[in-house]
């Protein structure tokens, strides 16, 4: 069955890979040539994942360590991130106005069986918030990570300054692209059909592992993504981001680390940057 979660993959952020030729599949690319004189990386993210299924493997962090700085979609470091990003959710309908009553019961006991938490915590919030709650129910495992968090601890270590290519409201602006329909939508997907939607999480997580953007590609074909998401949250960002890509890596070797969705496709960051002359190579480890 295909469930329509675009707002959950959002969050995410595993998003939307297009298929194509390489030598071998990876999710760690290295940028050279145009006259830059040190390599940088791109390294594609899956924002929640167990801490078991994601490591950060020797010829990973020795090319993070040739680096003088990272670079996340946001500045992941800033304490007050959090914060800032509830304040951005705030919504000027409530979730009680936006469905009747009889369905806003039954999402909100569905809702609390399955996080503990009664939605009435979210209900002057975007629907889009709520859902992003569910994702972290969705993960088989005690003890959930971002990698972002790793590579930051990483830096720290090795006193590499964090940057983000996009604020928090550069960010909020491509969530609200996305209908309230759509959010509501989405919620009422997730929350209905929460063991499938369980399972398919689990499945991806699977093909995430196996860092291969085509199977990572086919997956997400099959199982909702449309062009509209493509381009709100992966097109419209990765032109967006590519002036701060470029400037930084010409300056100094840069780790750049971001969802992998972002990293193929005709508009990807790697298709983008060969547009503009630079050679990027998949790097296994």
């Amino acid at each position: 069955m295909k469930i329509a979660f675009v707002s959950l993959l959002t969050f995410i952020s595993v998003n939307f890979i297009i298929a194509q030729t390489q030598p071998k599949p990876s999710l760690l690319w290295e940028v050279t040539g145009n006259g830059i004189t040190k390599p940088s990386y791109l390294f594609g993210t899956f924002h929640l994942i167990c801490k078991e299924d994601f490591e950060i493997t020797s010829i990973l962090k020795e090319k993070f360590n040739t680096s003088e700085k990272l670079f996340e979609e946001m500045k992941m470091d800033d304490p007050s991130i959090q914060m800032k990003m509830m304040a951005q959710m705030k919504s000027d309908k409530s979730l009680r106005e936006l469905f009747d009553s009889n369905n806003y019961k039954i999402l909100a006991d569905s809702f609390q069986k399955i996080t503990g938490m009664p939605l009435g915590f979210f209900n002057n919030y975007k629907p889009f918030l709520a859902t992003t709650m569910l994702t972290q129910k969705m993960l088989p495992c005690k003890e959930i990570i971002q990698p972002e968090t790793e590579f930051i601890k990483l830096a720290k270590e090795k006193n590499i300054e964090v940057f983000g290519l996009e604020t928090i409201d550069d960010e909020m602006k491509a969530i609200d692209k996305m209908p309230l329909d759509s959010q509501l939508n989405s919620l009422l997907k997730t929350v209905g059909n929460f063991d499938s939607v369980k399972q398919m999480m689990m499945s991806i997580v699977e093909v995430y592992k196996k860092r291969n953007p085509d199977e990572l590609y086919k997956f997400m074909k099959l199982n909702g993504v449309d062009d509209a998401f493509e381009t709100a949250m992966l097109e419209v960002r990765n032109t967006n981001w590519l002036p701060t890509i470029i400037t930084n890596l010409k300056k100094q070797a840069t780790f750049f680390a971001f969802g992998a969705g972002h990293l193929c496709g005709n508009n990807g960051i790697i298709n983008l940057l060969r547009k503009k002359g630079y050679k990027v190579t998949p790097i296994q480890y």
